[in-house]
Formats: C-alpha cells, sequence, structure tokens
C-alpha cells in the first residue's frame, strides 16, 4: 500500500481501479454456494461495487432470484436474462458461462468481496476529487463551501460500510482466536478504546454527568458506584461557554471534595468552532 510520503505507479490515463477477476469470483462463489455467500454479498455490496456494467446485470439477477426462492442454475439464469432482454447486453451465453468455473470453489468469497469493495472505495474518492477539481476551476463556488461539501461526502464514503470490509472473519477462526477484551476504563460498563452514549432530554444534567465521568477517570475514582481505570482524559466542551465549564467543573469538584491532575484531565473548547 503507497504512502503519502511514496509515489505509486500512476494509472494509464482514464483507467479507474477495478478488479475483473475478483467480480468474478465473487459472482462465482455465490453460484457455488449461494446460501452463505449471497449473505454476506448482500451486508456488504451494493451493485455499483462492481465496475463491469456486465457484472452488475449478473449481480442484481442473481440476488433477485436467490430472494424468490429461484434457482441459479446456468439454464435459469439464462433464461431469466433472455426474459430481461439483457443476455446480449452482458455478452451473450459465452460470457454467461464464464462465471460458473471461473473458481473451484467459494472459499475464499470473502477476499473476492474486500478486493472489489477496495476498487469501489478509490473509485468514489477519484469522483470526489474530480468534482471538487472541476468547481475549484470554475471559481464561481464559495472555497469554504466545497470544503464543506467534500468533508461531507468523504464522511458519507467512511460511513457507507466500506470500513466493515476489515472485520470479516471465519466463525471457527474467531473463536480459535481468543483474543481477550480491552482493559476496563469503567469496571462493568465501558472497555477502552470502545464507545457508550450518555443520553436524555433537555436539561436532564447531561453535561453534568460527562463532566463528573471525565473527572472521575483522570483521578482514577469511582463513579456512580462503579470502579473506574485511571486515564488521560481529553473533554471536547461542544456546547458550554468556557466561563459556564468552569464554574460547572468547579462544583463537581467541590461537590465530590476531588482535587484535579493537571495532567490527566485536558478540555478543549470549541462551541462557536467551524
Amino acid at each position: 500500500m503507497a504512502t503519502m510520503s511514496q509515489t505509486p505507479h500512476p494509472p494509464k490515463s482514464g483507467e479507474m481501479p477495478s478488479s475483473t477477476d475478483a467480480e468474478k469470483g465473487i459472482l462465482c462463489s455465490m453460484l457455488l454456494d449461494p446460501d452463505t455467500v449471497a449473505p454476506l454479498c448482500t451486508s456488504l455490496l451494493v451493485v455499483d461495487a462492481f465496475y463491469l456494467p456486465a457484472h452488475q446485470i449478473i449481480y442484481s439477477l442473481v440476488l433477485e432470484l436467490i430472494d424468490i426462492g429461484g434457482s441459479v442454475d446456468f439454464v435459469s439464469l439464462k433464461q431469466a436474462l433472455k426474459d430481461a432482454n439483457e443476455l446480449e447486453e452482458i455478452g451473450g451465453v459465452q460470457y454467461l458461462a464464464d462465471p460458473y468455473s471461473f473458481v473451484p470453489s467459494a472459499a475464499n468469497a470473502e477476499h473476492y468481496i474486500r478486493i472489489v469493495l477496495e476498487k469501489h472505495l478509490l473509485r468514489r474518492l477519484i469522483q470526489t476529487c474530480e468534482n471538487v477539481s472541476i468547481h475549484c476551476r470554475d471559481q464561481q463556488a464559495e472555497p469554504s463551501l466545497l470544503l464543506m461539501q467534500a468533508e461531507q461526502e468523504i464522511s458519507r464514503i467512511i460511513r457507507s460500510g466500506n470500513g466493515d470490509i476489515w472485520t470479516i472473519e471465519s466463525g471457527a477462526n474467531l473463536l480459535e482466536a481468543n483474543t481477550p477484551l480491552p482493559p476496563e476504563l469503567i469496571h462493568g460498563v465501558l472497555h477502552k478504546t470502545l464507545k457508550a452514549e450518555l443520553a436524555g432530554g433537555s436539561k436532564t444534567m447531561k453535561s453534568w454527568a460527562l463532566i463528573d465521568l471525565a473527572l472521575s477517570v483522570s483521578l482514577g475514582v469511582s463513579w456512580w458506584g462503579f470502579e473506574t481505570t485511571k486515564a488521560r482524559v481529553l473533554f471536547l466542551n461542544l456546547e458550554i461557554p468556557r466561563p459556564s465549564f468552569r464554574e460547572r467543573l468547579a462544583e463537581v469538584v467541590l461537590a465530590r471534595k476531588l482535587k484535579l491532575d493537571p495532567n490527566t484531565l485536558l478540555v478543549q473548547h470549541l462551541r462557536g468552532s467551524t
């Protein structure tokens, strides 16, 4: 994988990232073992993840047949393509025959899916960058607006599920791995590296509870009856003006009769930041 400091091999003019072999590998795996591979595909792969239009057509039709309990053998799929007037569009009977024998088994389906998702991600990033470049050259849009739109689009790409490709693994391998849980940060509630959410209606003391939580973890003292492991805390203050935050922090410190450790509790005030 190339990094920012490395110079990757430049692609040929007009060439977009794709892997015909990986796409065929997915299709063949689905046809060989639809019960196992199809659910995995539907959870991770949108139709556009396939670069070749023929593969998009075959993929969509195979999923439709599986969904209605139909057969995905060669004859049934050929007939379904004929009925939809798409057999010649994919390249005819000869092209359709290829996916049925492209790989010997569906054992590497997850690997093929990973490759296709990576290529799809790269194509989406290229399209986003090209759109931004066009608008920049046009010199009509506000730079701040372009930056915001680019950030939103990249965030959508990140949230689209492509990140899930890194978590594909066999259940049997998962059991054998015996991976321990991370150390507990709030005992019985939250482990390090994981996330927790504190929700409630307006004016239900959420910010007070979070300040109390940050203070407790930074000192390694109990929080609402739960023991904590002392750790460095960065509190991102997104809503309270700095003077008000100071007052609340002072009140919590006083009420709990604690003394701040200047090296473990840090606060970053972001209200009004863009």
